[in-house]
């Protein structure tokens, strides 16, 4: 039972990094925009599409 008590307890921490990196993003992405970055280039430092620059400002 230790080790299944473990395992989610290490579940449970990886989701709640992946979610505070999630947000992470989201609140960069928005400052970038908001301080009138272009869409490429916001796209270019955070690493991700520019589709997906436009589903988070939007």
């Amino acid at each position: 039972m230790c080790n299944l008590s473990q395992g989610i307890r290490e579940e449970a921490f990886e989701e709640g990094q992946e979610k505070g990196e999630k947000q992470k993003l989201v609140r960069v992405v928005t400052k970038m925009h908001e301080a009138e970055f272009p869409l490429e280039q916001i796209a270019a430092i955070a690493e991700i599409s520019v589709e997906r620059v436009k589903e988070i400002i939007d």
